[in-house]
């Protein structure tokens, strides 16, 4: 595949903007949104935000306890065990999810490790950061028929 340079998107937003500055001007009541790494870096503040608009936040987490310290201010959100590198782990919170909510409105997939350390492995031999839509196998959400339940495009 050749290389191009990169070319603007001809979008509002830039290297500077917030995930404040994104939802700004938008009510996200009656929406449900699913934040994968929603209890650190990127995903928490994608979190606070959607929460901060009004939005009810899901956030599936490996490590539930750190997730819920993290998130104890966010008023709105709801956090659950899940596990990427375990398939039965994404199948069970895809049903607790479904089992919970009339729609989903917005999948926010953000968890991922950059360098695995020391390339770990997860408990089934899988790579403990989560497939990316560049890997060659499928996701483990890709991979579960009930994922995402009832979804719906957010209309802004």
């Amino acid at each position: 595949m050749p290389l191009t340079d990169q070319q603007p998107l001809g979008s509002p937003f830039s290297a500077a903007t917030t995930a404040e500055d994104v939802v700004a001007g938008h009510d996200l009541s009656g929406m449900t949104a699913v934040v994968t790494g929603g209890y650190s870096g990127l995903g928490l503040e994608t979190a606070r935000a959607l929460a901060t608009a009004g939005a009810r936040v899901i956030v599936p987490a490996r490590r539930p306890h750190v997730a819920r310290a993290a998130l104890q201010e966010v008023k709105g959100s709801e956090v659950i065990p899940m596990d990427l590198t375990e398939l039965d782990s994404v199948h069970s919170a895809a049903a607790h999810i479904s089992n919970r909510i009339d729609r989903l409105d917005l999948l926010m997939a953000v968890a991922g490790v950059m360098a695995p350390r020391n390339g770990a492995l997860g408990p089934a031999g899988r790579a403990s950061s989560p497939p990316t839509t560049s890997d060659t196998s499928p996701s483990p959400a890709s991979s579960t028929r009930s994922w995402p339940p009832r979804a719906a495009r957010a209309s802004w």
